[in-house]
């Protein structure tokens, strides 16, 4: 998957943008890893009762211009639709994540 200005979820009708106030200190603050490509990559399971539940994905680009997000099962290679089934508690996990992100002026829904 490519970096992309926005992205819209398999299954979602929100389209989410980085937020153009976004900074690198906050990225850290929110739990973001660095690559070794200098990306920031945040990996969030959606499910915390659950060991093997659905991961969100977010990588953002070391400019902080681009990004991907992904939603994928618990082996980390498949990206699924999570918005399709019955994962009411894992949906209103990535809702939670989603305005944390939002609060923090890291991603915006367009």
């Amino acid at each position: 998957m490519l970096f992309s200005n926005q992205v819209k979820l398999n299954g979602s009708n929100t389209v989410y943008i980085l937020n153009p106030d976004i900074k690198s200190y906050t990225l850290s603050d929110m739990g973001f890893q660095k690559t070794n490509a200098g990306n920031y990559r945040l990996v969030r399971s959606l499910n915390l009762d659950l060991p093997t539940s659905y991961q969100l994905k977010i990588t953002i680009k070391r400019d902080l211009k681009q990004f991907k997000m992904r939603i994928l099962d618990s082996t980390g290679f498949r990206d699924v639709n999570l918005f399709n089934h019955d994962h009411q508690k894992e949906v209103e996990q990535f809702r939670y994540f989603m305005n944390e992100l939002s609060i923090k002026k890291v991603i915006k829904s367009k």
